[in-house]
């Protein structure tokens, strides 16, 4: 499956600000998949972290 999304890039300062046309659903889960990755790697350094103190 191909899926492409086009899109248009500016930067105000050190802020990208980004336009994208393309399927709204999945930006949705991208993003929403990208989050759970970044919660889940918290919880490793947490668990990590508890361990060695």
């Amino acid at each position: 499956m191909n899926r492409t999304a086009k899109g248009r890039l500016e930067y105000d300062g050190d802020v990208a600000l980004a336009e994208i046309t393309g399927n709204i659903s999945l930006l949705f889960h991208t993003a929403h998949l990208a989050v759970r990755m970044v919660d889940q790697g918290f919880r490793l350094y947490e668990q990590r972290a508890a361990a060695h103190v």
